[in-house]
């Protein structure tokens, strides 16, 4: 499945998948692949099956996890990368880090997507993932308000993939708060 956000799939972004691929097959060195995998993420950066490739593709090449980590780190602080300062880079740091199982810097890296970018309702949806791992229910059911409020109201015409957040969002709501003794309003959140 391409989910892109889009409701169709055109020309255009089919040429772009299949240059895209083209261009991971002509990598003929893990640094390449790399390179390759990384400019893959960037358009999809939720892709585990992707991320990992990625991780794969920079070990072979002689890296090491804690380079693959500080590369990340730099992209969301350079002023000269491409993408700096974007959400993407944040999103796939925490994703790595949380990958890793650095769940305590994953938070704080989610924690710093979330200020630079309130408006970007998955960013608060991750964010309250590691803080109801970490048992902070209170604050995770703070960050699914926000997400749902970045969401905003008459999801019909939105894309697939925002409707999918949101139901993430009130799935994760309804259970914390029934896991926090709020039964009553969690099953309303979870029929709803």
């Amino acid at each position: 499945e391409l989910d892109v956000g889009a409701s169709t799939i055109n020309d255009k972004m089919k040429i772009a998948c299949v240059e895209g691929i083209a261009a991971l097959a002509r990598a003929t060195t893990s640094a390449e692949a790399a390179a390759a995998y990384h400019a893959a993420l960037l358009k999809r950066p939720d892709s585990e099956v992707l991320r990992d490739r990625f991780v794969d593709a920079w070990i072979e090449q002689g890296g090491s996890h804690a380079e693959v980590e500080r590369f990340l780190t730099q992209r969301c602080v350079e002023s000269d990368s491409p993408c700096s300062g974007k959400s993407v880079d944040l999103r796939l740091l925490t994703a790595y880090l949380l990958g890793k199982g650095d769940s305590a810097n994953a938070r704080r890296t989610a924690e710093a997507w979330t200020q630079r970018f309130p408006e970007e309702a998955a960013a608060h949806f991750e964010l309250a993932k590691l803080e109801a791992r970490a048992n902070d229910f209170s604050s995770a059911l703070s960050s699914l308000n926000r997400a749902a409020s970045a969401l905003g109201t008459n999801l019909e015409d939105k894309p697939i993939s925002v409707r999918r957040l949101n139901e993430a969002v009130q799935r994760l709501r309804g259970r914390l708060l029934i896991r926090t003794g709020n039964s009553r309003e969690g099953l309303a959140v979870l029929n709803a």
